[in-house]
């Protein structure tokens, strides 16, 4: 059922990214062709592109090792040469970590001027994005994700393309993917990790989140931080590249931080508005967490402007973080105050209190970019030069 060899009689069936069944083997072959020819034809009905079938075919030609028949056609096969081939270009079919179809489709919703060839070549460049290192390469996708791409099309005038739109959150793909997949070698072996689950923006996996069993006493929150800060940065670096932010929960205790924030900067979100009063019982905080900053509008609000990176020639100390919940709040009433007091002349933005080691200077910080970037529709406020001391 879930590759189509069945149908389903009654219910509905979801399937995200690509599948190959070992009960469809050399479907896609056409009897006429080389088998060169036909290594081609089948990753194209499994919608790879030329670029990535040419970067697989060599391991398909080793692991099928039928040696010169490959330039022959498939019908002069005997039938273990057809299944060799088969089961090598099936297996080569990697599963996608973006999801392409809802990157596709808001590509060319929000830029119908686009040609279909300039979508799909905007969505290679995210899949084979690389830097000098597995941190430097999140960063720089994280930049494309908040800034957008800088992209030339068939025209010549260059031009920066959105991969997220902030501004209108509704024009969003929002997707949460549970035990999604991830293939990997060890050894020259395959195999997988398997995520809790990863949310999706727009077929972008902006946060992983890890679960544990609370009624499992060896299965602690502090097992989940290790499975995504070590193992799955060891294993399936290709996963994080694209996913900022990380949660880690037991049920009973839920935390938020970034796959590089150490373990005890994971902090509880104890509030999903100013003002709410912080609850201690059981399972609230899994509760405030799903509330306060996986809602859609919230969620992209965090990830724009409460993530922080330093500069990319500090790449090499690898620190990222995303905001506590006192820090969010506190940006947005310090913003208000010193909006009001530009517009009223007043002069009096006003003053913050916090105690040692709350993360003042971070606080400072997301304060700054909000008035730097998410003021430019206020006259009063303009372009402003903002002084840390």
């Amino acid at each position: 059922m879930i590759t189509g060899v069945v149908s389903l009689t009654s219910g509905t069936l979801e399937v995200n990214g690509k599948i190959s069944s070992l009960l469809e083997l050399g479907a896609a072959f056409n009897p006429d062709l080389t088998g060169y020819e036909n290594i081609y034809q089948h990753g194209q009905v499994m919608g790879l592109s030329d670029k990535e079938i040419k970067e697989k075919e060599q391991e398909i030609i080793d692991f099928a090792d039928i040696g010169e028949h490959l330039s022959q056609p498939v019908k002069t096969y005997s039938s273990g040469m057809f299944a060799r081939l088969a089961f090598a270009c099936a297996i080569n079919v990697d599963p996608d970590i973006l999801i392409v179809d809802d990157m596709k489709s808001f590509l060319s919703k929000t830029n119908p001027d686009l040609l279909p060839d300039e979508v799909q070549q905007i969505i290679d460049t995210v899949k084979l994005v690389g830097a000098e290192s597995d941190f430097a390469t999140l960063h720089k996708v994280y930049g494309w994700m908040v800034n957008g791409m800088q992209f030339t099309p068939k025209d010549g005038l260059a031009r920066m393309v959105n991969l997220i739109d902030f501004e209108n959150p509704q024009n969003n793909i929002f997707c949460a993917v549970n035990q999604f997949s991830v293939e990997y070698t060890n050894n020259g072996k395959n195999e997988v990790r398997i995520p809790d689950i990863l949310l999706y923006v727009n077929g972008l996996p902006l946060c992983i989140i890890e679960l544990k069993s609370p009624s499992e006493p060896n299965a602690k929150i502090f097992n989940a931080y290790e499975q995504i800060t070590i193992r799955y940065w060891r294993d399936i670096p290709h996963l994080l590249h694209y996913c900022p932010l990380a949660c880690i929960s037991d049920g009973v205790k839920t935390r938020l931080g970034t796959v590089r924030t150490p373990y005890e900067h994971f902090y509880a979100w104890r509030r999903v508005n100013d003002g709410d009063k912080v609850s201690t019982l059981p399972f609230e905080e899994t509760k405030t967490m799903i509330k306060g900053v996986y809602s859609p509008v919230r969620f992209l609000e965090i990830f724009r402007d409460y993530i922080y990176f330093q500069d990319s020639e500090f790449d090499s100390e690898e620190k990222e973080i995303v905001c506590r919940y006192p820090q969010f709040f506190a940006s947005r009433l310090l913003k208000q105050s010193i909006v009001k007091s530009v517009i009223n002349k007043t002069g009096k933005g006003g003053t913050y209190f916090g105690a040692t080691g709350c993360g003042k200077t971070y606080t400072m910080a997301f304060l700054a970019r909000q008035l730097a970037l998410r003021c430019t529709d206020i006259e009063e406020i303009g372009s402003p030069t903002i002084v840390m001391i």
